[in-house]
């Protein structure tokens, strides 16, 4: 019996001493590239703003010093959440510059400081989740004149939601729709040439998901599975139709595809079976495929109303309108142990991200996805494959033509690792831009800079030039490809660079270069920092997989003065 649907994992490579690489010959069997070294050209790197902000108590020239900082240090742009539970205190009593929601002020404040802004329109809680810091509950008014059962989300265990209105209230996107009018009819005008993008909460923790892992629920979050949430009457009777139009509402039919006995339609029932739908075969069988893909396809109904409507109010801005895509990692690493393969993953809403991001491409919005700085963590009980997750997800997004954009999971400081972590995932999967969560880590509360802004600067907030490398006289073999890789130096004790490579032998990291015609003489044109010394070599990779690094000493290039690299072999 089969226990869970199969993901392949991609192979990862540890880096390899330098000094190695330079002396001796390597085989290494490597896969077919997928990804290559270089910036993407639009990349920009953001910074979060404090949850809370604004409060009654906000030193707005504080703020202001502390964004000055940040932009003279390379970050283009802030964001902030703004709450509906604070800006929409009655139905229709639209708030801008209360002195608790005071975003107006907030907007000038960016505006003085040569900031670029990027309004998060947060249609959900705020408390409840990792890292939140404050208590910002959604208008109360949108709980009358109905039932719980009509407006929250309804989990396996019987418990509501108060985090996010439901996807099966048809009403909230009426009231979506009026928040949205409201922002443009107050910041058009005025500070419309501020905002870089915005992004629409479509979810609880502002991402595009079900409340499945949020505290509502009892043994539902990290490392746990997941509960679901499509328990509410109207939800359960949404996929009872759901499957009549499947089955032409035949009964008859739905029991033989599902191999079931029912005698009524109202037995039709999401999972009740708890953990025994990941270990028996439940996930696998046709009722199994048949309620995830209802599942997933509610939740994208979900995104595609709202996203559609978001473009119909908001593009008047001009800019990219975007949503949040989490990374939920554990229980997703398929190693032996793990009996329950995806089952954090599945009652999110995460079941096929081709059609998540298929649907992003549809509507034209940009993605942010999370959990960059996180390592894959195969073990008991986390069995996580964060690392995996998101190269999985970057690269589906790189095919489809998606913008997609990365984020840290959790807050860190002082951890160069993770810094690492990050860079290579933005400068090999080509993401768009980095939002760093958040500002206080880089900047104290009068604008000082921290440490951290050292560790950030030469890694991630980068600048972005073409940069064409030519190498003639390469020995050439039938069958051999030439890469470049390098970095801003070899051995050094601050090795940077992942954008050029960083020394590595593999793919992804070395990017392939293209002959010119012209015997032995290769090039490729590369985005890369535009302020760095940076040094490289060739690579030769034969059709064996032996991989063949220039001798002699590293060629070497300064991007500030210089737009091209040329060198023999």
């Amino acid at each position: 019996m089969k226990p869970w649907l199969k993901n392949q994992a991609l192979k990862r490579f540890m880096p390899v001493s330098l000094a190695i690489l330079l002396m001796f010959t390597l085989i290494i069997t490597v896969p077919q590239p997928t990804a290559s070294a270089s910036m993407n050209a639009g990349y920009k790197t953001f910074v979060m703003a404090p949850l809370n902000l604004p409060t009654t108590t906000t030193d707005w020239n504080n703020f202001k010093n502390q964004l000055i900082t940040l932009k003279n240090n390379g970050f283009a742009a802030v964001t902030t959440d703004v709450w509906w539970g604070k800006f929409e205190p009655t139905n229709n009593g639209f708030v801008w510059n209360d002195t608790n929601a005071n975003y107006l002020k907030l907007a000038q404040t960016v505006q003085e400081a040569g900031m670029k802004w990027i309004p998060i329109l947060s249609f959900h809680q705020c408390g409840g989740n990792v890292g939140d810091d404050c208590n910002i509950p959604l208008p109360s008014w949108v709980w009358s004149g109905g039932t719980a059962d009509d407006r929250k989300f309804k989990s396996e265990q019987g418990n509501y939601s108060n985090e996010y209105l439901s996807i099966w209230y048809s009403g909230a996107y009426t009231q979506y729709e009026e928040a949205m009018q409201s922002f443009k009819d107050n910041f058009l005008t005025s500070y419309g040439s501020i905002i870089e993008k915005i992004y629409i909460s479509m979810g609880p923790a502002g991402e595009l998901r079900y409340p499945s892992y949020n505290s509502h629920d009892s043994g539902c979050g990290y490392p746990n599975r997941g509960c679901w949430q499509s328990f509410s009457t109207p939800a359960k009777n949404d996929f009872i139709a759901s499957m009549q139009a499947l089955t032409g509402s035949n009964l008859a039919t739905l029991n033989t595809r599902w191999g079931s006995s029912l005698t009524n339609w109202n037995q039709v029932s999401p999972p009740t079976d708890g953990n025994t739908f990941w270990t028996g075969n439940g996930v696998t069988s046709q009722y199994g495929k048949d309620y995830l893909n209802w599942y997933q396809g509610e939740l994208l109904a979900h995104f595609d109303t709202f996203m559609t409507k978001a473009h119909t109010k908001l593009d008047a801005f001009g800019v990219r309108i975007g949503a949040k895509v989490a990374g939920v990692h554990w229980k997703g690493a398929e190693v032996s142990g793990n009996t329950m393969l995806h089952s954090a993953e599945q009652p999110a809403g995460y079941y096929n991200y081709d059609q998540i991001l298929q649907k992003f491409k549809d509507r034209n919005a940009d993605l942010t996805f999370t959990c960059l700085e996180s390592q894959n963590s195969t073990g008991s009980p986390v069995y996580s494959y964060a690392k995996d997750l998101v190269i999985k997800v970057a690269d589906i997004a790189k095919a489809k033509g998606v913008n997609i954009f990365g984020e840290n999971a959790l807050a860190f400081s002082g951890d160069t690792g993770k810094y690492e972590q990050v860079a290579e995932h933005l400068f090999n999967r080509n993401f768009k831009g980095y939002t760093h969560l958040r500002m206080d880590t880089f900047v104290n509360s009068t604008g000082g800079a921290t440490s951290d802004m050292g560790l950030i600067k030469p890694r991630i907030v980068l600048t972005p030039k073409a940069i064409t490398f030519t190498v003639s006289g390469v020995p050439i073999t039938s069958g051999d490809e030439v890469y470049i890789s390098g970095g801003n130096c070899s051995g050094c004790t601050d090795s940077l660079g992942w954008e050029l490579g960083k020394w590595q032998p593999v793919t992804p990291y070395m990017t392939q270069m293209t002959s010119t015609g012209t015997a032995g003489q290769y090039r490729v044109t590369i985005q890369v920092h535009n302020n760095r010394n940076y040094e490289f070599k060739a690579v030769k990779r034969s059709s064996g997989g032996t991989i063949t690094w220039e001798s002699g000493s590293n060629n070497g290039v300064n991007t500030s003065s210089a737009s091209a690299a040329n060198w023999t072999w």
